[in-house]
């Protein structure tokens, strides 16, 4: 299984953090999902801070 993370990046593309915690990972550090879960998180983030870049690498 391949691993997919979400990370918040700036406006110009930089990296600025890999998000954890996420769904099944909360409260935990582990950060990795499946493609599928990784992209519905990216969207839920989005959703709910526009303006902020996130994506899944």
């Amino acid at each position: 299984m391949s691993r997919y993370y979400v990370a918040e990046f700036t406006k110009d593309g930089k990296l600025i953090a890999v998000i954890s915690g996420l769904g099944k990972n909360r409260d935990r550090w582990d950060a990795d999902h499946s493609r599928s879960a990784a992209y519905r998180y990216a969207r839920i983030l989005r959703q709910a801070h526009p303006g902020r870049v996130f994506r899944v690498i």
